[in-house]
């Protein structure tokens, strides 16, 4: 995605991902509403067969509620950027060794550029379907909820359409 011109030149910060290529960035706000993100979770989850109410809760207490498209969590040091946690979009998938790393290197898209609507819609369908196979305690908003980690999932099927075919 492109950075407008005053954002670039006040906001931008570099970041070597996958041991290849700078990026730019910015502390930039999510492309999408609040609204329009819950509904395509909603969706998302109804398709895989998971209760929709506990993936809202789950990502409500991530970013899905928030403007910020990166985590507002101060911090410094590997798995940061921006003095913030280099954690990214509604899900907040995570780059410093977590699913926002798996999401990179399965689909060749990275979290600092994703901030647009088909970026957003793969990064939530991604998290759901990581959700179904390894449980909600991968997100911290679970563990703050103190949800059983397989709390709506009892019949989900994983639907993996956030892959390019």
């Amino acid at each position: 995605s492109t950075l407008s011109s005053s954002s670039a030149a006040s906001d931008v910060y570099k970041r070597q991902i996958l041991g290849e290529t700078e990026y730019n960035v910015s502390a930039q706000k999510h492309r999408m509403t609040s609204k329009a993100m819950k509904e395509i979770v909603v969706r998302e989850a109804k398709l895989r067969n998971m209760d929709p109410t506990v993936a809202v809760k789950v990502f409500g207490g991530e970013a899905l509620n928030s403007s910020s498209y990166q985590s507002d969590i101060p911090r410094e040091g590997k798995g940061s950027l921006n003095n913030r946690e280099a954690s990214f979009g509604p899900t907040q998938l995570y780059t410093g060794g977590g699913l926002g790393n798996t999401y990179e290197k399965m689909t060749g898209r990275y979290l600092t550029d994703d901030n647009n609507p088909v970026g957003i819609t793969k990064q939530i369908q991604f998290a759901l379907d990581m959700a179904i196979k390894g449980g909600w305690h991968q997100w911290s908003a679970a563990k703050k909820l103190n949800l059983n980690k397989r709390a709506g999932l009892s019949n989900a099927k994983q639907v993996n359409n956030w892959r390019d075919e």
